[in-house]
């Protein structure tokens, strides 16, 4: 009765009785993982990610395999707590069920997660395998480009890396995405140099000195904290770019972006 109850205030928006007639149903029947998992997912709407944490851990305390807490814990670690070696031990895990049904859309985050897990515990070629997965999933987003360019790089493969960031910006239409995406296509357009050297060879600062309008995340052993991040434009003397042999990178106008949406 509580658990349908709390569907129903969940459903009405009524997140705080939902909430209680959830804990309710966990009170009395604590084995029962739907009233976690909905709890944990009413917390992690809400922003309150402590305790969403600790309800979808409580779900894999009771099924390790839980696909759906999986996806969303290490979602959550990777974006906002910041404790990637968490969401690396998480994807990880998934992968130990040979073949999880995941629709579309899971398919892609798991591919994303599994390549970003691999790349944190140094398995630069797993993760580059599993980006490529990504981008054959869904070719038109942002985020498996983006995280095929970071393996790009981890690999060494300056020049492919920046394509592949190139690609994130074109199928990226959000202004804020689009500043982050192209500031660090910048870096890596300076890859063939390092950066202790460049800051030794800035002949000109503009001023233009700003902070993103956004928000970022500076973690460290499971705990984040929001940062602000911003510079002014600088003239940095003789970069290499490209290198000798540069190809064009990114196209204008980009290629129509479409959308694809899965039912559930």
């Amino acid at each position: 009765v509580h658990f349908q109850k709390g569907r129903c205030y969940e459903v009405l928006g009524q997140h705080r009785a939902a909430i209680d007639e959830y804990s309710r149903k966990i009170k009395s029947d604590p084995a029962f993982i739907g009233s976690h998992f909905a709890l944990a997912r009413i917390y992690e709407s809400l922003g309150i990610y402590d305790k969403a944490v600790a309800s979808y851990e409580q779900v894999l305390q009771l099924d390790r395999l839980h696909k759906q807490s999986i996806l969303r814990l290490g979602r959550i670690h990777t974006q906002v707590t910041g404790d990637r070696k968490r969401a690396a031990t998480l994807y990880l895990r998934l992968a130990e069920e040979e073949a999880p049904t995941l629709s579309s859309f899971e398919q892609l985050e798991y591919a994303l997660g599994r390549s970003s897990a691999l790349r944190v515990v140094g398995d630069v070629a797993g993760a580059c395998a599993a980006a490529d997965e990504a981008v054959t999933i869904d070719n038109t987003s942002n985020a498996a480009h983006f995280e095929k360019g970071l393996c790009l790089h981890a690999q060494g493969n300056h020049g492919d890396a920046v394509r592949s960031l190139g690609q994130a910006v074109n199928y990226t239409s959000e202004a804020q995405e689009l500043s982050q995406l192209e500031f660090f296509l910048g870096l890596v357009h300076t890859a063939e140099g390092n950066g202790p050297d460049a800051l030794t060879r800035v002949g000109a600062i503009g001023h233009d000195l700003a902070l993103d309008p956004g928000i970022g995340t500076c973690g460290k052993n499971g705990q984040g904290v929001p940062v602000g991040v911003g510079q002014p434009t600088l003239l940095i003397e003789g970069p290499t770019v490209g290198g000798t042999a540069a190809q064009p990178i990114l196209s204008w106008p980009p290629p129509p972006r479409t959308r694809r949406y899965t039912r559930t």
